[in-house]
């Protein structure tokens, strides 16, 4: 098979990229925030997390103070529910600004 189609380098590529992400942000200026606020919480959850259990588990493998123990679970279960809420409403925001962005871009075309 023969192609002679002119193929699209690393570079222009990455510019054609930016250049897309320029004009979609003088658009919609708070579609990238949103992504980006987002896509950290959706990362960072996780390992919060895991932190707060494992000092629930060290707790546990330690002392065992029903008290502090508690506590900790309390802490763990109302940064779980924030982060959560947080989430949720970060997602929202995102969905709100997609539909802006798809609503433009059937306007456009």
């Amino acid at each position: 098979m023969n192609n002679d189609k002119k193929k699209c380098t690393r570079r222009e590529a990455l510019k054609l990229q930016i250049r897309g992400m320029k004009e979609t942000s003088a658009i919609l200026p708070k579609l990238f925030p949103a992504l980006g606020l987002r896509n950290i919480f959706e990362a960072i959850t996780p390992y919060v997390l895991v932190f707060f259990s494992a000092r629930i588990l060290d707790e546990l493998s330690g002392l065992r103070r029903p008290e502090e123990i508690w506590e900790r679970v309390i802490w763990t279960v109302a940064v779980s529910g924030l982060l959560t809420l947080i989430n949720k409403l970060l997602t929202s925001w995102t969905n709100v600004q997609m539909a802006a962005y798809w609503a433009g871009n059937k306007t456009i075309y």
